[in-house]
């Protein structure tokens, strides 16, 4: 028997096989974000833009304007929907009151990353200072030379012959040289870290595109969720990548655990549409997710990544540009996707 993607009901909207739509776009979107987050990878390590350690202007400009994409997909995109959906189940629950329990939570997201981030970094600190600070390499070189030393055959006025005595001294001097330990744990916890928080709106956005119900909507998310995607991956990619320069297996297993996230937020979403739930139920525990994953992109943009490249007093008017830049895609691609 041939399997349908598509029917048309009695209004005349074309409806889904829902499960089978959301595999077919949840792999498009797997392999638009495996190629947009691998790319950064491959162009640090074929230029060797990161090759020595030092600060790289390119790399630098690149990861503030992935700062600003952050920026602007969090309030121009997240925190708008945010509202859009607490004002929805205020009036479907008859809530009258007016304290702002999205931006509560919101905060709740921002300090418990925070809390996350520090306990983590103190506690991987604490080991590095045990276990991973510099080692001492001794080395000793040892050199002899006579302490007394006189010429035989000199006779004195008396005609006696003076006897040639020699005493050698022996001096041994240590050279310490440094040993630095390559194994930097806070720095692998730092990339797995921001996977995470990165992952947990990825799948949001999956469950979001799970839930559309009629063929048209879930083409005009797909499409605005694929361009968003690219620019935001490759930002995630590049970020990671210059977080753990040198570690090619372990930053392309973080990147592909990123970037399955949206394809299984797509079929979490199909399948929480065929269970028998209460909506206001699903929308109420949707909601609260997206408050916290819009705190962890607070928490992201402005400590992680614009704090930490501000941070250096060189190129300061170039960084900024590249921040504004990054706010100024997002902008085009929100004012298109509401106003166009």
């Amino acid at each position: 028997m041939p399997v349908h993607i598509f029917c048309i009901n009695t209004t005349g909207k074309v409806k889904m096989n829902n499960l089978l739509l959301q595999s077919i776009l949840g792999f498009l979107i797997l392999i638009v974000t495996i190629i947009s987050a691998l790319a950064p990878h491959t162009l640090i390590k074929k230029f060797k833009l990161d090759n020595d350690g030092k600060p790289n202007l390119f790399l630098s400009l690149m990861c503030c304007m992935g700062g600003g994409v952050f920026l602007a997909t969090c309030f121009l995109d997240i925190l708008p929907e945010i509202q859009s959906g607490y004002d929805d189940i205020k009036s479907r629950m008859d809530i009258k009151t007016n304290f702002p329990f999205p931006q509560f939570m919101v905060c709740l997201g921002f300090f418990f990353v925070y809390l996350l981030e520090e306990l983590c970094s103190k506690y991987f600190h604490r080991d590095n200072e045990t276990c991973s600070h510099v080692l001492p390499n001794y080395n000793s070189v040892e050199t002899s030379k006579p302490l007394i030393h006189e010429n035989e055959g000199n006779r004195n006025e008396k005609g006696i012959q003076s006897v040639s005595t020699e005493i050698p001294c022996s001096e041994t001097t240590t050279i310490e040289s440094p040993k630095h330990e390559d194994k930097k744990p806070n720095d692998y916890f730092k990339a797995l870290s921001f996977a995470i928080i990165m992952s947990f709106h990825s799948i949001l956005e999956g469950v979001a595109l799970g839930t559309k119900n009629d063929l048209s909507g879930a083409i005009v998310l797909f499409t605005s969720l694929s361009l968003h995607k690219v620019i935001e991956a490759f930002a995630v990619g590049l970020q990671i990548s210059r977080t753990i320069p040198g570690r090619s297996k372990f930053a392309v297993l973080v990147l592909f655990f990123y970037s399955i996230m949206t394809p299984i937020g797509a079929l979490l979403g199909a399948g929480l549409k065929e269970l028998d739930i209460d909506t206001i139920s699903r929308d109420v525990a949707v909601l609260i997710l997206e408050c916290l994953a819009a705190g962890t992109f607070v928490y992201v943009t402005f400590l992680e990544i614009i704090a930490q490249e501000s941070a250096p007093k060189d190129n300061k008017m170039y960084k900024l540009s590249a921040v504004f830049s990054g706010f100024l895609v997002i902008l085009v691609i929100q004012y298109q996707h509401h106003c166009l």
